[in-house]
């Protein structure tokens, strides 16, 4: 997530971060098929980040 364009922040402040404000949910349905599409190219050993992050999303 950290090599999406246009974002400059840590990855850490991106998926935790609080906010006074809604979520763009145009951006939260993108990062989702991103993450998937990475999970459907990597292999069994390296999907559990991906999977967790998908899950904290949900």
């Amino acid at each position: 997530m950290a090599d999406i364009p246009g974002i400059d922040e840590p990855p850490q402040h991106i998926v935790f971060a609080p906010t006074q404000t809604a979520p763009k949910w145009s951006r939260v349905e993108w990062a989702q098929q991103l993450l998937i599409h990475a999970y459907t190219r990597t292999s069994p050993q390296h999907a559990a980040p991906i999977l967790t992050t998908i899950g904290h999303i949900n």
